[in-house]
């Protein structure tokens, strides 16, 4: 996954058990920080902006065989900057 566009740098992966795991390196505020802090709602360009950064993102995941089970704004990050 190293290298794909949005995927920041990865520290581990593994198997513990039956479970696959993925650490990634932390970026910057989530997606749900970022909603926190409008106030709980986001413009429509700016969920459209997200959007269209998000789906190669996702589609790069499951290009490599990766899926990712629990998809919520606490699991999107935003870049630095």
């Amino acid at each position: 996954m190293q290298g794909g566009l949005g995927i920041p740098y990865m520290h581990w992966c593994g198997q513990e058990e039956d479970y696959n795991f993925v650490v990634l390196e932390q970026l910057g505020l989530t997606l749900q920080q970022n909603i926190n802090r409008c106030k709980g709602k986001l413009t429509a360009k700016t969920s459209l902006m997200v959007a269209s950064e998000l789906v190669p993102i996702l589609q790069y995941f499951h290009y490599k065989f990766f899926v990712f089970n629990n998809l919520n704004p606490r699991h999107i990050l935003s870049g630095m900057g």
